[in-house]
């Protein structure tokens, strides 16, 4: 169960491997066969009787607005960009019969870890291989962004073994792998996930107590020192991401051409806010400036059930993108209701398992890799790919029902 977990949720590093290795670009029949199994090996696994409460009952409002946007939309993504999304909504139900054990978070941050030192070792030769790498980021196994999926693999492990207790030997050989694979992935110039991942061991570190919390800063501690060892490597590149991090995003004199919008807009006059900007587009801080201007743009137009998946890009002058938030596109996509109902399921999954994590390690680790995939999300999300998302509010519904039963059956207090 948890080495299938780990695999479905670093299902884009996997395919990058696989695919490299086999020296073929792609293949969706490979690709989706391999997801649908993950998903039947897991349900296979961990199927029982449940009972449907309030949460799931918000999971089947997201899925009717969708399923309602498709019926006045269309087919407006294609089949391949809806049978995925299908496959990665289907993550929430799969994912609802888990039972998080010890045993299934060993093996899950086992998992992760050879799948982050796997990306690592590759990373690191790919950047001695194409030194200097003049456009930034190297390219690994064909992909200039296979470092942002490894270190993705990376945080996952470090969450699963800073809600368990480790020996000294073991803190020690971890503290050194987290070491070693963040400077990696820092030289790569991977940004938004190490922030990411910080954000997330600062939950986990106020969620923790004693020794496990002192642990949680020593893994801070070294991703932090990891990562500035490995933009020192890079040192020629800093100036470089300092001026992205500050470029101003210039102005059309004249707005480009609209691009073929959506009925629901107001007025085709009123085009997106890229429409008039120049954005460079080498500067990913400038393209999210862009989508997510265009994002708020969209959602008061989108009505009740959006523009359908990926209407954005027909909306918008970033043509081939989406608008690397989730939240963003459910409103915009799938209306006001979508994307109301997947924040409320987000929302109340923080609210219900909080204030319980400090008691129970299993909560304490579903809570953290949660925030980690919300987070990611926020800044790369993207609906028909968010396996991470939908598994994890499956697994939080779940243990929302556990707290409920035990308040209910024990009392506040006898539960604590």
């Amino acid at each position: 169960m948890g080495a299938t977990l780990a695999i479905l949720f670093s299902i884009n590093t996997v395919f990058i491997i696989i695919f490299s290795t086999a020296g073929v670009a792609g293949n969706p029949t490979f690709s989706g066969s391999l997801l649908i199994a993950c998903e039947a090996t897991i349900l296979i696994l961990s199927m029982r009787h449940i009972k449907l409460g309030y949460l799931d009952y918000l999971f089947g409002g997201f899925v009717l607005a969708a399923a309602i946007s498709y019926a006045m939309n269309g087919l407006t993504a294609g089949f391949k960009e809806t049978a995925i999304f299908v496959v990665s909504v289907a993550c929430c139900p799969v994912c609802r019969f888990v039972c998080i054990t010890d045993r299934v978070k060993t093996a899950f941050g086992a998992t992760s870890l050879y799948i982050a030192i796997i990306g690592a070792c590759a990373t690191a030769y790919a950047i001695f291989e194409q030194w200097p790498v003049y456009e930034g980021k190297p390219i690994v196994f064909g992909n200039d962004a296979a470092g942002t999926h490894f270190l993705m693999a990376l945080g996952f492990f470090v969450i699963a073994v800073t809600t368990q207790e480790r020996t000294p030997k073991q803190a020690t050989l971890i503290l050194v792998l987290v070491l070693v694979t963040s400077a990696i992935f820092a030289a790569a110039l991977v940004r938004f996930t190490f922030a990411a991942m910080l954000a997330t061991l600062g939950l986990s570190w106020l969620l923790n107590i004693g020794k496990q919390r002192a642990f949680t800063s020593m893994i801070a501690a070294s991703i932090v020192l990891g990562a500035g060892c490995g933009i020192l490597i890079r040192f020629d590149k800093i100036p470089v991401l300092i001026g992205f991090m500050t470029e101003r995003t210039a102005h059309r004199s004249e707005p480009m051409p609209p691009p073929p919008t959506s009925e629901k807009l107001v007025s085709p006059a009123k085009t997106a806010p890229s429409c008039a900007m120049e954005v460079n587009m080498r500067n990913s801080f400038a393209e999210r400036k862009a989508l997510w201007q265009d994002s708020l743009y969209l959602i008061p137009r989108a009505g009740l059930f959006g523009l359908g998946l990926d209407g954005f890009m027909k909306d918008s002058c970033m043509k081939g993108f989406p608008p690397h938030n989730s939240v963003f596109q459910a409103f915009i996509e799938f209306g006001w209701m979508g994307g109301i109902a997947l924040s409320a399921m987000i929302a109340i999954a923080f609210f219900r398992l909080i204030p319980t994590a400090r008691f129970d390690e299993t909560e304490r680790f579903i809570i953290c890799m949660l925030t980690f995939a919300v987070l990611i999300s926020l800044a790369h999300g993207r609906l028909s790919r968010d396996f991470v998302l939908f598994s994890m509010l499956g697994i939080a519904i779940t243990y929302i029902d556990h707290v409920t039963a035990a308040v209910r059956s024990s009392g506040p207090k006898d539960f604590q």
